[in-house]
């Protein structure tokens, strides 16, 4: 019995090393879901988002690739309507998270635009967000 948890001891640290997110794809769906709807929270919709971004990180999404999928999600996050105004919040947050932690320059300064319209409560038009993506290549 000893050995078991010994050995189990080992196979868990091994693995403790390999983030779960990185594994598992996640997308911009799932970040919606966490996101924008009845059941969102502020603390779910944050760690969905770090998982999508840990994902793309994983995955080797760099550079134009990178900021195309974060126009992406900021403009479908954007353009979702929020049921509630705790929910609108959730996304506003969320969309702040964004533009300080995994965006920069123009691109950042556009999301944190979008995200005080959204927390003071602005509704959003389909194609109306415009998130500026670089010319350089993944």
């Amino acid at each position: 019995m000893r050995r078991s948890l010994i050995a189990a001891a080992f196979v868990l640290a091994g693995m403790a090393g390999v983030p779960a997110q990185a594994q598992t794809p996640v997308t911009q769906q799932q970040v919606l879901a966490a996101c924008t709807t009845t059941s969102a929270t502020n603390s779910g919709c944050q760690a969905v988002i770090a998982s999508y971004f840990a994902y793309l990180q994983a995955a080797g999404i760099t550079g134009g690739a990178l900021e195309q999928a974060i126009a992406d999600l900021v403009v479908a996050l954007a353009e979702t309507p929020a049921p509630t105004v705790e929910i609108q919040a959730v996304v506003a947050a969320g969309l702040q998270t964004i533009g300080t932690t995994y965006a920069s320059g123009e691109q950042a300064a556009a999301i944190l635009q979008v995200a005080a319209a959204v927390a003071a409560g602005e509704t959003i038009p389909p194609d109306s967000v415009v998130i500026p993506v670089s010319s350089s290549p993944a």
